[in-house]
């Protein structure tokens, strides 16, 4: 189509547009007329910059449409924002191209008429034409040429470009065409990830407030693949070798199971001194294990591979023989762990069908028999079990009821175990990003770009968090309130220089301070969940933890299943049924005939040993991913636990918790 054609004017009546005649002439900007215009200009250069550039690099592209009035002066009718952009740059273009129409309005309203034709119906190209577009310019000048030409950001540009690269995200913002630039520049980020880029696409369509956090998780996700393959380049190139997991071995994830940690090693049968990197280096079976940490670097696990051929031994092995050793000294037979129907543990035992009271180790050491199994332990001495072979024959008789008592603590255990491992992971992968992403990203942007002042129930949080126990603020202050600084959209801290919270504080108003204290608390709180410990926060909430989701609620935060336990801890209920009233039940104490603490995992009858050769390694059940017994305390961020067990039954903390749930 020509650019005659395309200029056509519209006939009054409603039929279809005739050719008029036209004449082409070249016009000052400054001497036409422009008091027609229906739309509404107050900055030019402000409204339309890219139009600007675009004008003052190249003039007016396509010519002005006008009526002759007479005098040599001429009307526009349609291009007023390119007149207007013009006339600034007249001194360098002259004159513009003006296309001169005889058509007429025969009635006033036509010409409002025309001036929404030709406005309205105007469409630019899509996000993806215009991408694809500048890939074919890409192919004749370089991204900064394209810049310059088309009067656009170098990023912008390259974006583009990137977009363009990933078929799958053009593919997929043809069937969308209202996703954003930077929407499909997120997309490409994950071309060489099907099921990553899948899963954006996805929470596009099915949930789009979802997408930023999505992202941020994908990314997150993919870094820490990346900084385990550097972590992994770097032992490589100290001569250690990198072993893969291969996730079959329970929590450690190690590659098999002739294949131990150095701390779970002697030296020798002979040496019970266990390994350590300095002492295991020249070993022909050193190696590492390299796993992903969340916010942190990640996890190397020194491990010696195929042990036993080096002549090392499993500590514990080591000790269920020394176990054994014992009971045999003691005149106990040692059994397999896999009882026969004819072997039953004493606390499923009574005396006889006559004498109701339970077996114990005590009044059952002289029957015949007398016998015990043992289950190895991670991080304590092995487990003894009592037991009686053939009880029948010695006049015992099965508590049916302290059977099925047991079965169901065991089932409940176990079921717990699972639900642990489950809401551990839902804590750190998906509700702590998330909520963090919603504090940052929504939450405070849109406080910080409101006028109005907090609300009551904001201030409330403010003063609340005062009087709370624990020291919560006061640790995040000892840190530099890094992650306040960022809810602020300041810069982080640092050493020596003003702290970037000071500067901004001086020169707010009443209301932005009100504001740069929430974010203060709100971080402080948040900041407690780097802690690899506060995975557990779901299960085992304190006073703080519960106070500091009750005003995410009454912030309209929306939290995920998990993050609801630590203010309801029966809402579980329903997505594990052990949990509710009718089977729940909490798991019981130790068996009166188990000796030494029980730290064996659900199901670990599969895995008891009576006897095992100390070059061998046992494989322990895997756990709920707590640190070992007793270790803890050592990596949390505080390590007396009476503080926060006040701070649970505080009667004023528990009063304020109450308020700002009444609040929310």
């Amino acid at each position: 189509m020509s650019r005659v054609q395309l200029l056509q004017s519209h006939d009054p009546k409603g039929h279809p547009p005739a050719m008029s005649k036209w004449r082409f002439v070249e016009v000052n900007p400054e001497e036409l007329l422009t008091d027609q215009n229906a739309r509404t200009i107050e900055d030019i250069e402000a409204e339309k910059p890219v139009l600007c550039a675009s004008i003052r690099r190249h003039g007016v592209l396509i010519p002005v449409i006008a009526n002759e009035v007479g005098d040599g002066r001429f009307q526009v009718r349609d291009g007023h924002c390119r007149t207007l952009i013009a006339r600034k740059y007249v001194d360098v273009r002259p004159t513009i191209d003006v296309a001169v129409t005889e058509s007429v309005d025969e009635k006033e309203w036509h010409r409002l008429r025309d001036l929404y034709i030709y406005n309205h119906h105007r469409e630019g190209f899509s996000v993806s034409d215009t991408a694809q577009l500048m890939a074919e310019l890409a192919l004749f000048v370089t991204p900064e040429e394209i810049a310059a030409e088309l009067s656009q950001d170098l990023d912008v540009v390259n974006a583009n470009l990137a977009v363009t690269r990933s078929p799958r995200t053009i593919a997929a913002s043809q069937q969308h065409p209202e996703w954003d630039l930077l929407i499909l520049l997120a997309l490409s980020e994950f071309e060489d990830d099907e099921p990553a880029h899948e899963k954006l696409v996805t929470s596009l369509r099915d949930d789009p407030y979802e997408f930023d956090y999505t992202v941020r998780a994908l990314r997150a996700e993919r870094e820490r693949r990346e900084a385990v393959d550097a972590v992994r380049d770097e032992l490589r190139e100290t001569g250690v070798t990198v072993l893969e997991a291969d996730g079959t071995a329970g929590r450690d994830e190690l590659p098999g199971a002739t294949t131990l940690p150095l701390n779970r090693l002697y030296v020798s049968s002979t040496d019970r001194t266990v390994l350590t990197v300095d002492t295991h280096t020249d070993c022909p079976g050193h190696g590492a294990v390299v796993r992903p940490s969340f916010g942190s670097r990640p996890t190397i696990t020194y491990v010696c591979a195929d042990f036993a051929l080096h002549g090392h031994v499993d500590t514990v092995v080591v000790a269920v023989q020394d176990t054994v050793g014992q009971l045999d000294d003691a005149g106990t037979t040692v059994v397999d762990a896999d009882l026969p129907d004819t072997t039953e543990k004493l606390s499923n035992l009574v005396v006889s069908a006559d004498d109701p009271a339970v077996l114990t180790v005590d009044n059952h050491t002289h029957c015949p028999g007398h016998a015990a199994y043992v289950t190895p332990a991670r991080w304590s001495e092995p487990t003894v079990t009592y037991v009686c072979v053939n009880y029948t024959d010695h006049g015992h008789v099965r508590d049916e009821s302290g059977v099925a008592a047991a079965a169901a603590a065991a089932a409940f255990k176990n079921a717990e175990s699972s639900r642990a491992r489950a809401n551990n992971k839902k804590w750190l992968e998906d509700a702590l990003p998330r909520r963090r992403a919603w504090l940052r990203d929504k939450f405070f942007p849109e406080l910080l770009a409101s006028d109005k002042p907090l609300s009551a129930a904001a201030e409330d949080i403010v003063l609340a968090a005062m009087n709370l126990p624990g020291d919560r603020l006061q640790k995040a202050k000892m840190k530099g309130n890094v992650f306040a600084c960022e809810l602020l959209g300041l810069k982080a801290p640092k050493p020596g220089a003003k702290h970037p919270i000071d500067v901004k504080r001086k020169r707010a108003s009443i209301v932005v301070k009100g504001k740069i204290m929430l974010a203060i608390v709100l971080a402080a709180f948040e900041e407690y969940y780097d802690a690899e410990h506060s995975k557990t926060t779901w299960r085992s909430p304190y006073a703080e933890d519960q106070f500091f989701f009750t005003a995410l609620n009454t912030l309209k935060y929306k939290a995920l299943h998990v993050e609801q336990l630590v203010l309801d801890p029966t809402a579980d209920a329903v997505k594990w049924p052990h949990l509710a009233p009718a089977g729940a039940r909490t798991a019981t104490d130790d068996d009166q005939d188990t000796r030494s603490s029980d730290l064996a995992e659900p199901d670990s009858d599969a895995d008891t040993v009576s006897g095992t050769d100390a070059g061998d390694a046992i494989q322990l059940p895997d756990d709920t991913g707590d640190t070992p017994p007793g270790t803890r305390g050592q990596d949390e961020a505080h390590t007396d636990q009476g503080e926060y067990a006040d701070a649970t039954d505080d009667d004023s903390s528990t009063d304020l918790t109450r308020e700002l749930a009444d609040v929310a």
